[in-house]
């Protein structure tokens, strides 16, 4: 009996876990992907992503991160809090460096909230000539 209550109490942890898990942050995008198009090589690019705190508290940002290691997406965005039904920014630049499609990602993570926003810049950068 011992033993089935503590699986009880594993289970029941393990379902407010997941449920916590999949907070979305109150925010909405004026845009989650953006696609420069075709693009001269070494000419950088960019584009700011803004957002509406939907939410009844001040909201912060906790971390912007590239999926790309090598520094040509560099996210850039305000620590402040933003107000409720306040926008925020989030401007991502683009090196334009290396020929060729591309797709990168950036994660943006609010603080209180652990789902994810994902944005996306995309396009294709035509070789010097």
């Amino acid at each position: 009996m011992k033993k089935l209550i503590l699986a009880a109490m594993f289970l029941f942890a393990g379902a407010i876990t997941i449920a916590t898990a999949q907070t979305a942050p109150p925010v909405k995008f004026n845009e989650t992907m953006h696609n420069f198009g075709t693009i001269p090589q070494g000419k950088p690019v960019s584009v700011v992503f803004t957002y509406v705190n939907k939410g009844a508290t001040p909201l912060v940002t906790a971390t912007v991160t590239s999926s790309c290691p090598c520094c040509t997406t560099i996210p850039a965005y305000s620590k402040d809090a933003i107000a409720p039904n306040a926008r925020g920014r989030i401007k991502v630049r683009f090196s334009a460096e290396v020929a060729g499609d591309f797709t990168k990602m950036v994660t943006v993570k609010f603080e209180g909230n652990t789902a994810p926003v994902v944005l996306t810049i995309k396009g294709n950068v035509a070789a010097a000539k």
